[in-house]
């Protein structure tokens, strides 16, 4: 279950794809350059998992 999102993320923004190289869906986002996360079950996973990914970098920065 994907927890509430923060006001500051935009979820029209990401992006999923398969990889091949991987084999797992990646997803990405053009706001946040450079971070990425991979999942190789489900691309819902990965959006929820860039979603936490970018709230720790936003914590640590």
């Amino acid at each position: 279950m994907m927890k509430p999102i923060a006001p500051h993320i935009d979820l029209s923004a990401f992006q999923v794809r398969w990889s091949p190289q991987d084999a797992a869906f990646v997803a990405h986002s053009a706001r946040y350059p450079g971070l990425t996360y991979a999942d190789e079950w489900s691309s819902l996973a990965a959006v929820d998992g860039l979603i936490d990914t970018i709230e720790q970098t936003r914590t640590l920065g």
